[in-house]
């Protein structure tokens, strides 16, 4: 059945109001949609955590806005989009002030060739965002082409938007396009009870086990950055750790005979929540003197090491208290700096001593002073204010296994020469005792240093169950007579610190028209319907003067 034009008119008369307006936008939809495109980029959250009762870090997580460059008109609740060689404290801080969702930064993907004035220039901005509270979002995203394409036109958008008239901000606020950022994951949990473990590994002497003295080498695993999923810590402190496991394997063989064993216990303490001021061994050590049985109790030396990496000229030996001439302290520093002489290099005496009105400590060896147990520090870093101690932006040109190994080689020498007492018949300190198969072996340093720094170490990864957790256990445990495992949580009441959950998060990157645009749509939707809606309407009324039209002209 064929319908006549007025039949057809007729039944569009009949169709309802709401399907015209369904059927207008199924068709305007099918040509005209707002998003045109998605794209999901890696992105690494700033540090969130408390430490003593102060905030640190982004206190927020969850991004869902539009994405905007700096020198936008209005901030408010977008997400702004910096590059980290452009930024300064003070952008950052305007961005936040000018009500700023949300900041999302991108990272050069390679920092090597990167002078050295510029890198402390990063440090000190990095240390300064670290110290502060910042209510929003922050993420740092590397510098790819296709988010270095984004910030190119967000800066270009926002350039234009600036300097356009108010003709040209209305065309823009219809036919422009721009980026909504989005986050699926939800806001950080505080982390429930958690767990810092450390660990204890002993090389036993000859003689009974309770009546030998001891010397404690003590390293603290985890490490800091501004972005938790970052952190790697490649010297600071994975050069200690890695020093600590090679002076246990070198030490291990030199006790596997008892007969040859020195009168001399050896302890290798790795510690856990060092960068969250030095949590893991200070709980160590109240356990330890709760209990008499303890192998840290009465210790006559502990040995810190942290930062023995980079290209530096010289050690430091950082001490509370200077070592008196005759004492065990004493006759150990004059090793070191025998060993030192050997390898063409001194080790430096640097005193500090311990502020007791402050939370914070500078040094690992100062949660052993405190405990009035004689112990120091050794370090390439002179101060212990240098912000490369807690920094993400190392320069992996100036980190090398070399030098690490020259460094382990002389505490090792030093220890052996101390635990021997091999001054007696070698006064100028020429003797070694780790050549031959007894030797340093590098490519294993080399391969501790790599597993070490490819995966980031922040406290908050790092807690009881960790994997990285479970490879240094079983590495220490290789080389030790036996091994004891320690864990210690925050006080429930009031803890020393808190941690947050860190999610792996991708950032979706849609690319859409304004908003307004939207309200635009809608209303040419309506108008389109409407007026076809009219038409039909009328066409009845508007067929009458149609024949009578024709019969005028005709005539």
């Amino acid at each position: 059945m064929v319908l006549n034009f007025e039949e057809a008119v007729e039944f569009l008369r009949g169709v309802p109001l709401p399907c015209w307006l369904f059927f207008s936008f199924i068709v305007f939809g099918a040509h005209v949609g707002h998003v045109s495109g998605v794209q999901d980029f890696n992105i690494y959250r700033m540090q969130h955590f408390d430490l003593h009762g102060t905030h640190h870090g982004s206190r927020s997580a969850v991004i869902n806005m539009e994405a905007k460059g700096e020198e936008a008109t209005n901030l408010g609740r977008k997400c702004v989009v910096l590059r980290w060689p452009d930024l300064s404290a003070e952008r950052f801080r305007g961005v936040v002030d000018r009500g700023a969702g949300a900041v999302v930064v991108l990272l050069p993907k390679d920092w090597n060739e990167v002078e050295t004035s510029v890198l402390e220039g990063w440090r000190e901005l990095e240390s300064m965002l670290l110290q502060e509270e910042i209510p929003i979002p922050v993420y740092l995203a590397w510098e790819d082409e296709a988010f270095a394409g984004i910030y190119s036109q967000l800066t270009t958008a926002a350039q234009a938007d600036k300097n356009s008239s108010a003709a040209g901000e209305l065309i823009s606020l219809f036919m422009g396009q721009g980026y909504q950022f989005i986050t699926s994951d939800p806001e950080p949990d505080v982390v429930k009870d958690p767990q810092v473990v450390s660990l204890v590994g002993k090389l036993k002497g000859q003689g009974l086990d309770s009546h030998l003295p001891s010397i404690a080498v003590v390293a603290h695993y985890d490490a800091m950055g501004l972005a938790t999923s970052l952190s790697n810590g490649i010297d600071s402190n994975g050069s200690g750790t890695v020093a600590l496991l090679e002076l246990a394997r070198l030490f291990s063989r030199l006790y596997s005979d008892a007969k040859q064993r020195p009168k001399y216990n050896l302890l290798f303490v790795l510690t856990g929540a060092g960068k969250l001021n030095y949590f893991g061994t200070k709980h160590l050590l109240d356990e330890q003197q709760e209990d008499t049985d303890s192998s840290l109790v009465g210790v006559d030396y502990a040995l810190c090491l942290d930062s023995l990496a980079a290209d530096d000229s010289q050690l430091y030996l950082h001490v509370s208290k200077p070592p008196k001439e005759g004492t065990k302290a004493f006759q150990l520093l004059e090793a070191l700096n025998q060993s030192a002489g050997v390898q063409d290099f001194s080790v430096g005496l640097v005193h500090r001593k311990i502020r007791l009105g402050g939370d914070a400590l500078a040094w690992e060896h100062e949660c052993f002073s405190l405990k009035h147990i004689p112990a120091a520090t050794l370090s390439h870093f002179q101060s212990h204010l240098d912000q490369r101690r807690s920094s993400m932006f190392v320069d992996r040109s100036h980190v090398s296994v070399n030098v690490l190994s020259k460094n382990i080689k002389t505490i090792a020498e030093a220890l052996a020469r101390h635990i021997f007492n091999l001054s007696l018949v070698d006064q100028d300190g020429t003797a070694e005792l780790f050549v031959g198969d007894n030797s340093l072996d590098p490519d294993y340093i080399g391969s501790l240093m790599r597993s070490l720094s490819s995966q980031p170490r922040s406290p908050q990864l790092l807690l009881n169950g960790s994997p990285l957790l479970a490879f240094l256990e079983q590495t220490l445990a290789k080389y030790s007579h036996e091994l004891t495992r320690h864990v210690h949580q925050p006080d429930k009441t009031d803890p020393e610190f808190v941690l947050y959950s860190v999610p792996t998060t991708t950032l979706q990157a849609y690319r859409v028209k304004p908003a307004i645009f939207d309200l635009f749509l809608a209303l040419s939707i309506l108008a389109y319907a409407g007026v076809w809606y009219m038409l039909v309407l009328l066409y009845p009324k508007y067929s009458l003067y149609v024949p009578a039209l024709k019969k005028v002209k005709s005539a």
